[in-house]
């Protein structure tokens, strides 16, 4: 809740049925669920009324009928914050950005009946002016959409399921430490790393982690990557869209041309992953990274680059 005992709640402090009302709210902005027309049908109320970022106004009909729009693949959701105003009504309210399509302040109002939670009015407004190149060193850690998952900053909360997922043999080969508790402690206290956890969409199951870290030398301005994912959940396409929609985030808002990740020269699945994300090998670091045994393993730099 803020400070101000306004009774206004971050996205940190959800209960279980507004964590609902933000992913229905997520959902409506990006594919693939707007253009899944039964899906909006049912959740738009029948007296919907909505206030465009254009000025103009539409009604329930009206965005059943609209034609197929260039709905982007995922959304960035900053300083989301909702409010109570019963039982069964909330206002949530937010800014969002489609990348280099600008930020747009909005609020939605949600109402809950028979058929679940409905949004009943929306409104966005543009900001009049384009937010200001990020900083290097100011490092927000939003929550991001993809189409398959949400990465949302990783709190105390989830530290249970990241630690049984890097215990798991598959993830422990390539993420040692003799104190893998300590490991991710240091990892989600670093300065220098912002730390996400990978959820999947519709249940909100942790399914992995991501983090990034910035180059603040305005002269050799990058960012890098790295992750994991439960290999209960590897082949599934969460971590392809988790590194795209991470992507879209450093390129898009973060102002990022150069992106670079370093995987183990042998593990060819996940190099597979991250051409397929983009990424392209610049050349083999030969004796880069320590094993358990004590010898030296090569690893593979990777980087993806967007030309002006």
């Amino acid at each position: 809740m803020d400070e101000d005992g306004s009774g206004w709640i971050d996205a940190a402090h959800l209960t279980p049925d507004l964590d609902e009302v933000r992913e229905l709210e997520e959902r409506l902005q990006c594919r693939p669920w707007r253009e899944d027309r039964a899906f909006v049908a049912r959740h738009l109320a029948g007296d919907f009324a909505e206030i465009g970022r254009s000025g103009k106004r539409w009604d329930r009909a009206a965005i059943l009928d609209q034609p197929p729009q260039p709905w982007p693949p995922s959304v960035v959701l900053h300083d989301l914050r909702m409010l109570r105003l019963g039982d069964d009504l909330v206002l949530l309210r937010y800014t969002g950005s489609h990348g280099s399509d600008g930020r747009v302040h909005r609020s939605s109002l949600w109402r809950r009946g028979t058929p679940g939670w409905q949004v009943v009015y929306h409104q966005a407004t543009p900001e009049d002016a384009p937010a200001p190149p990020a900083a290097p060193g100011d490092r927000p850690a939003p929550v991001l959409v993809g189409e398959r998952v949400r990465l949302r900053p990783t709190a105390a909360a989830d530290k249970p399921a990241l630690l049984a997922i890097r215990s798991t043999p598959e993830v422990r080969a390539r993420w040692r430490g003799d104190d893998l508790e300590a490991e991710l402690d240091d990892d989600l206290t670093d300065p220098d790393l912002v730390p996400l956890t990978i959820e999947r969409l519709g249940d909100g199951e942790i399914v992995g982690y991501i983090q990034y870290a910035e180059e603040a030398d305005p002269e050799y301005r990058h960012a890098g990557m790295d992750l994991y994912i439960d290999p209960a959940h590897w082949r599934r396409g969460y971590a392809l869209d988790a590194i795209r929609t991470l992507v879209a985030h450093l390129v898009g808002e973060r102002g990022h041309h150069r992106l670079v990740i370093d995987p183990a020269a042998d593990n060819t699945g996940a190099i597979e992953c991250y051409r397929r994300a983009g990424f392209a090998p610049v050349g083999v670091m030969r004796r880069y990274e320590r094993q358990a045994d004590g010898t030296w393993a090569d690893g593979l730099l990777m980087e993806l680059v967007v030309d002006p």
